[in-house]
């Protein structure tokens, strides 16, 4: 995925790639930037700009990790048998670069909500530390995401506290930019 290939067919996506061309060449550790918060439906070309954010980020030797939150979902509950969960988690803090892809699309739990993505969150706006996500839900669904959990047994449990926590902090540390155009746009 490069930066050239994307497509800046709307005005939203232009302001993506400006912003991202930007932070690209100014970004540094001593130099906070915000990240982006990138919404819209499947097949817009969300992940595919996460990619090439990391490929340029690369070519300037700054270390970015890309996942796929409902897979990194799976790696936290296999890593608690073999105790590597907060190997997992410190890498998601201290990463120069995280990029979240498909935040949302997982089966979320209250666990995962308060001992992982909270945590996470809070440690990168503490440390100044950007971070990328890509979502189909706008901020307000998001909000509605972190809110609903359900337990072990599948009773629906609802923390406004929470939700509005998380919410406050990709808030505070990304710039939402809403990907609108037909599907399958690069």
């Amino acid at each position: 995925s490069t930066l050239e290939d994307f497509k800046l067919n709307t005005l939203e996506r232009k302001k993506a790639y400006q912003y991202v061309a930007k932070f690209v060449t100014e970004y540094n550790k001593d130099n906070y930037m915000k990240g982006l918060y990138l919404h819209g439906s499947f097949c817009t070309g969300k992940t595919y700009l996460l990619a090439a954010i990391a490929n340029e980020l690369s070519k300037r030797n700054l270390s970015s990790l890309l996942i796929y939150f409902p897979d990194l979902c799976r790696v936290f509950k296999q890593s608690m048998n073999d105790n590597t969960l907060e190997d997992i988690i410190n890498e998601l803090k201290t990463v120069d670069i995280l990029m979240i892809d498909d935040l949302g699309g997982e089966m979320l739990s209250s666990w995962i909500r308060d001992e992982i993505i909270g945590p996470v969150l809070n440690y990168r706006m503490q440390e100044e530390l950007p971070i990328f996500i890509s979502s189909n839900l706008d901020l307000d669904q998001m909000y509605s995401h972190f809110e609903q959990t359900k337990d072990e047994a599948y009773n629906k449990i609802t923390d406004e506290t929470k939700a509005g926590r998380i919410y406050e902090r990709i808030k505070q540390m990304t710039i939402f930019v809403s990907f609108k155009e037909n599907r399958f746009d690069k």
